[in-house]
């Protein structure tokens, strides 16, 4: 139940990350990369799970990926 209720917290976060308007398939690597950046974006929300807009979330999502490949 607990583990629900932290998932709702950020579901509009993970139907943006899904999105195909984001086109993350373009931004990230191939497996097994892949899921280890997708693991540490869901973290990091998780961890963080305020809204904001859908924009904002679009770009803040493509700049963590940016600031993640670079590293």
């Amino acid at each position: 139940m607990r583990i629900a209720q932290e998932i709702r917290k950020i579901e509009p976060f993970l139907k943006v990350l899904a999105s195909r308007k984001l086109g993350l398939a373009q931004h990230l690597p191939p497996h097994p990369e892949r899921m280890v950046i997708l693991e540490a974006l869901i973290r990091d929300k998780l961890s963080d799970p305020a809204d904001t807009t859908i924009a904002a979330r679009e770009e803040a999502i493509l700049s963590s990926l940016k600031t993640h490949l670079s590293a």
